[in-house]
């Protein structure tokens, strides 16, 4: 039952949120920024329809019913976008640690206990590096105006095509293998308690499969992202993206069962729990003797 309302929530703030995002995004160099400045009388314009005032009574007005029905949405996306003009940062780490909590509560509905310190790993990390990528994605866009590229390809793609492709390039090849994962598996296994060897042994294990999955998902996002979503939309933009992201990550790498103190026994002391559950398995059969005298001493 918390399972299925969790993705009731989730499926309802993501509507709203998706609605929130479409709206507010358009290609930049071809339709030009959208004006959000609208006041509220503006908003629900065709909502309410006064008619002519009848002397000694008071207005009355009726409603447009086929109109009312979009306007929920119009002012959530409405409040959403003031709140990205006003409160930029703090709403896009909400925003990202929201998305980033469900998606991870989805990708649990798969095991049978949930895990509230996975959980709050995966939504602090996000928060984490959302705050990075406002910061770093002002400096990949300036530095990134496709001087690099352009003379390479200037006979297959202009400028401003070479600029969106060095700017995804940059993020993909550069930040994500040596910002990204190596906050991700510091922040997380810190957060639910592994060591430092067994966060290397976690990363080791797991590190080329989700860069390959990261690079298949991400390069055709980002390079959208840079080319055609409006600067302030961009980090939410990430993060609606990012909750399938989230979902496809905390499956491949979200669980540090196996790489906790199990993992990090030496073999001797394995080979004797081993030895205790089942006689004549996993040790020698000449020293089984040898192990349980061991064990008195360890004792």
């Amino acid at each position: 039952m918390v399972k299925r309302y969790l993705l009731s929530k989730a499926t309802i703030l993501i509507f709203s949120l998706a609605i929130s995002y479409v709206q507010g995004f358009c290609p930049s160099k071809q339709l030009g920024r959208v004006n959000h400045s609208l006041s509220f009388r503006q908003k629900t314009t065709g909502v309410l329809q006064r008619p002519i005032d009848r002397p000694g009574r008071y207005p009355t007005y009726t409603i447009n019913h086929s109109a009312l029905q979009a306007v929920p949405l119009d002012l959530i996306a409405s409040m959403y976008k003031d709140s990205l003009i006003e409160n930029p940062l703090e709403t896009k780490l909400i925003t990202g640690g929201i998305l980033a909590f469900f998606g991870d509560a989805i990708a649990q509905s798969r095991e049978p206990e949930y895990d509230t310190k996975r959980a709050g790993a995966f939504v602090t990390f996000d928060i984490f590096y959302r705050a990075v990528q406002c910061a770093i994605f002002p400096y990949i866009v300036e530095t990134c105006q496709g001087q690099y590229l352009s003379p390479l390809l200037s006979n297959v793609m202009d400028v401003q095509t070479a600029a969106i492709l060095e700017q995804t390039c940059a993020n993909q090849f550069i930040v994500i293998p040596f910002l990204y994962y190596p906050v991700f598996f510091t922040l997380t296994g810190y957060v639910q308690g592994l060591s430092a060897d067994a966060s290397i042994e976690r990363a080791q294990n797991t590190l080329i499969p989700l860069l390959k999955r990261n690079w298949l998902f991400w390069l055709p996002v980002q390079y959208y992202q840079f080319g055609y979503v409006d600067e302030p939309l961009q980090i939410p933009f990430l993060c609606v993206a990012g909750l399938a992201w989230t979902f496809i990550l905390s499956l491949a790498a979200g669980s540090v069962k196996n790489y906790g103190e199990e993992s990090l026994e030496l073999p001797e002391e394995k080979m004797i729990s081993q030895a205790e559950e089942e006689p004549g398995k996993g040790l020698p059969a000449s020293k089984p003797l040898t192990v349980k005298a061991e064990k008195v001493v360890k004792a």
